[in-house]
């Protein structure tokens, strides 16, 4: 599998994170292709982003390719607020505009955890 089918996840301090973030806005770093796209600052963020709960959400939508987050929300038997949250907090699930609706679409097959140690 392709390095672009992976999305990944970086784990660093906060003080690290916020470093990181302004160097690349000043333009003293370049992000690599491989860097982390997503930054958390522990490890338990990581575990609750792929909880069994949400993992059975990506599973749905991967299998189910939904046309909405309402048609997913009802397929799964969950809110729509509960869904919609759920999968803003993820960051691994993009929502793709179709006929003024928001198709729920995985970003990538597979995860990759990167941490940082000083």
């Amino acid at each position: 599998m392709s390095s672009e089918n992976t999305i990944h996840i970086g784990v660093a301090t906060r003080e690290a994170i916020r470093k990181r973030t302004i160097d690349i806005a000043a333009g003293r770093v370049k992000p690599a292709p491989g860097d982390p796209k997503i930054w958390v600052t522990s490890p338990k963020v990581v575990a609750q982003i792929l909880s069994e709960e949400n993992l059975d959400l990506i599973h749905a939508i991967k299998r189910l390719n939904p046309k909405s987050v309402s048609s997913l929300a009802e397929a799964t038997g969950r809110s729509q607020g509960n869904v919609s949250r759920t999968l803003t907090e993820l960051g691994i699930v993009e929502l793709v505009r179709e006929d003024r609706q928001a198709r729920p679409v995985v970003a990538a097959e597979k995860m990759q955890l990167e941490v940082e140690f000083f």
